[in-house]
């Protein structure tokens, strides 16, 4: 069974009551300053003694804001392995040379040739018709408009190689808002289509670590406002549970 680990680095998933019960590794870091959207790296492994995670395993990271600790979990793992990004967003812009940021990190790991090569599901056109030129041949972008059975027929050709462990990176800014609420522009994706991504990569029996990031930032406000958020983060509840739910049973 994969460990399951839960980092709080902020509030977002301290109302998630269901998913911090199913927990064997709760990390509470809420005081741990200057990570949100970028960290310096000349902190990175200050940060990663005080992430005491079980692996191969889950990881929920909390916000999207948090995702460049992806790369830190995958340096953990001591594995160079094939990293599955299902995100509506590529992550592979550019930050100053000191940080990585949430929206550098897969393009680090690629400069640092920490992956073999990065497999992007779910991708946003435009974010596709900006990188697809990209310099690096080691991505392959499956954007959101395709049909699901053309997203695996790609997915599975992608991991066709049987000695190279596999890494999955899940933003659920992926799903429609029908099945996930965050504070970024978000996809199409069902809730059921990324579980059959899910289902099909654990088959591999390859599958050394996942993360999922993607909750829904509570704003103080009225009554109304409160009423919204805790409807949010029940939703997002919801699709963190089955997502965990899936792993435990086909990992």
């Amino acid at each position: 069974m994969p460990g399951i680990n839960v980092l709080c680095l902020d509030e977002t998933l301290s109302g998630q009551k269901r998913l911090l019960n199913r927990a064997q590794h709760l990390i509470n870091l809420p005081n741990l300053k200057g990570v949100r959207y970028m960290l310096e790296k000349s902190k990175l492994q200050e940060i990663k003694n005080k992430l005491y995670l079980k692996m191969p395993g889950i990881v929920y990271i909390g916000s999207g804001d948090f995702h460049h600790f992806s790369k830190l979990i995958i340096e953990m793992t001591g594995k160079k392995p094939v990293l599955v990004l299902v995100d509506h967003h590529s992550d592979m812009f550019e930050s100053p040379k000191e940080v990585i940021t949430c929206g550098s990190w897969v393009r680090d790991l690629l400069k640092e040739n920490k992956i073999e090569k990065c497999v992007i599901i779910g991708l946003n056109r435009k974010d596709y018709e900006f990188f697809r030129n990209s310099e690096y041949k080691k991505v392959f972008f499956i954007p959101e408009d395709l049909p699901q059975e053309v997203k695996i027929y790609y997915l599975m050709k992608e991991l066709s190689d049987r000695n190279v462990p596999i890494y999955v990176s899940i933003d659920k800014d992926v799903l429609s808002k029908d099945y996930a609420a965050t504070n970024w522009d978000q996809g199409t994706m069902t809730l059921e289509e990324l579980l059959e991504i899910i289902e099909i990569i654990a088959g591999t029996k390859r599958l050394i670590g996942v993360d999922v990031c993607g909750e829904w930032k509570q704003v103080t406000g009225n009554f109304i406002s409160v009423m919204l958020d805790e409807e949010k983060i029940l939703k997002n509840e919801e699709s963190n549970i089955r997502i965990l739910d899936k792993l435990i049973k086909v990992w």
